[in-house]
């Protein structure tokens, strides 16, 4: 009898591939993966800590998420995807008796890239529902405004950079005071109808006499205005002397006229 051929599966020998970071982030090595075929990794997304990219040990609590877009020689290529906080960093900002304000909103880039941005607000004490409300309206208001400014790479480095959070909690502290400002992630949107800015218009103060000021006002809102010390002293001193000339007048009188 002859022996059955045995068939031998050939394996495809697997290499090291580094991954590169783009430009904007200096080209850094983000690591190395071990594939035999490098057409397989294209489109695998990959996340960098930011400190490895910044060198700066406040960055260690974000991240970068990168897409593997091509591949030269050893060498895979990415391009910028998205931004995330861990989330402890996120709770470590949080406090007892303070309100905690999330949204989650899409907004339009200046080279047109719709991206959902996930920011966050903790205001110093508790606050009503409409301080929120007004808050979360400004909240979107600002984003949508940076982002209308910036490119999708723009928009991410001012993240980076904090400009955006800086911008906006200023912004924001005119409605109420906040403890602390910053986005949880921005990401390419999937999904959703994006949220545009709207024109801030500041009312022209308009010029009006003192009579008419006081005729524009409702008649139950107008208060007399509070009299220092100083002044209530001379208006009784007025009163006194007014007094005084009253009846040094009348005696002056009575003294002229003839009894009958």
């Amino acid at each position: 009898m002859k022996a059955k051929a045995v068939q031998v599966t050939k394996t495809k020998r697997k290499d090291w591939y580094s991954i590169i970071a783009p430009k904007e982030q200096n080209a850094v090595v983000l690591g190395e993966t071990f594939v035999s075929e490098p057409e397989s990794a294209v489109g695998r997304i990959t996340h960098a800590n930011l400190k490895l990219i910044t060198d700066n040990m406040r960055d260690q609590n974000s991240y970068l998420t990168f897409k593997i877009n091509s591949y030269a020689g050893k060498n895979f290529h990415t391009e910028l995807t998205g931004y995330y906080l861990t989330p402890p960093s996120v709770r470590k900002i949080t406090r007892r008796n303070t309100s905690r304000i999330d949204e989650s909103f899409v907004v339009t880039t200046k080279d047109s890239k719709n991206i959902r941005v996930k920011p966050i607000a903790i205001t110093i004490k508790k606050t009503v529902r409409s301080i929120e409300s007004a808050l979360r309206e400004s909240m979107k208001n600002g984003v949508a405004r940076e982002a209308a400014e910036s490119t999708f790479i723009e928009f991410i480095q001012k993240v980076i950079n904090h400009s955006i959070q800086n911008n906006i909690k200023k912004r924001l502290t005119k409605v109420y005071p906040l403890r602390a400002f910053d986005i949880k992630n921005v990401e390419i949107a999937r999904e959703g109808r994006a949220v545009k800015a709207k024109e801030e218009k500041e009312a022209e103060p308009k010029e009006e006499t003192g009579l008419q000021a006081d005729e524009n006002l409702p008649k139950k809102g107008k208060k007399k205005a509070k009299k220092t010390v100083s002044e209530e002293m001379t208006e009784q001193f007025e009163s006194q002397a007014d007094e005084l000339e009253a009846k040094e007048t009348e005696s002056t009188e009575d003294f002229g006229e003839e009894k009958q």
